[in-house]
């Protein structure tokens, strides 16, 4: 399973090239800045580029002409399509609506497009992720860490559900969205869900962040985290600076990087 590493600015020259395969946030190349053009250029060197909807970041996503005229600027492989925490058919009905609204526009072939199911119970999420793997024109589903917020049930369940009622659907790639790091997605877990062959990868800010607190990742355990209030604000002349490559190759072997 592929990961993506997300990290902040300040860090991306020294460790944003130990993958090859990126998950971009929108609000980040809205200007001009070495965050932007670094991920052009891994994007220019064959690297794997996707880019989010900003929704983590304005609490809303932005609109998908939007988000196009971004992934243009940093020839990007795969953009996201609107989605709305914990709303099944606000999600599916604004991915639709907003898809139409621009396809006349843009070639939109030069791009995998992604989407991220929602819902606010169990049932209704696997109903909007039925429906959204019946569009067409999606090539990727995004699986998102909220999941884990629904009672007793986690990501991992929700990915072996898939796999033994058959909505996995072997014409489209999978991503996990999002990889926080608390109880209810220890390494066991992780390392579970990586078995799953017909999921390409996952991306993460928990290597850094554990680095930035002066936490090694361990095989078997977490520890608890203090997460800068802004996650940008992360300087590479922090102390524990030599944890942050260690970390992402823990985390590789997590997921059985390829």
């Amino acid at each position: 399973m592929k990961v993506c590493n997300i990290m902040p600015e300040s860090l991306l020259s020294y460790h944003g090239d130990k993958t090859d395969y990126h998950l971009v946030i929108a609000p980040y190349i809205k200007k001009e800045s070495y965050y932007m053009n670094f991920f052009k250029q891994r994007s220019n060197n064959g690297d794997y580029v996707i880019i989010d909807n900003g929704v983590i970041e304005y609490g809303h996503p932005m609109h998908f002409k939007e988000v196009i005229e971004l992934a243009q600027k940093i020839n990007a492989n795969e953009i996201m399509l609107p989605d709305y925490s914990f709303n099944a058919e606000r999600t599916f009905n604004e991915i639709v609506n907003q898809y139409n609204d621009v396809k006349d526009d843009y070639d939109l072939d030069q791009f995998n497009l992604i989407a991220v199911p929602q819902g606010g119970t169990v049932s209704e999420y696997l109903y909007c992720l039925e429906r959204i793997t019946n569009l067409d024109f999606v090539d990727t589903i995004g699986l998102t860490y909220l999941v884990d917020r629904y009672p007793n049930v986690d990501r991992t369940f929700i990915v072996g559900l898939m796999n033994e009622i058959g909505l996995v659907d072997k014409n489209k790639e999978y991503h996990l969205l999002g990889y926080l790091g608390h109880e209810d997605m220890d390494p066991i877990k992780i390392q579970n869900i990586s078995y799953y062959r017909w999921i390409r990868g996952i991306d993460t800010r928990t290597p850094i962040i554990y680095a930035y607190n002066g936490y090694q990742l361990k095989p078997n355990k977490l520890r608890p985290k203090n997460e800068p209030e802004m996650f940008e604000e992360i300087h590479p002349e922090n102390p524990h600076n030599d944890l942050y490559e260690y970390n992402i190759e823990v985390f590789k072997e997590w997921c059985n990087y390829e």
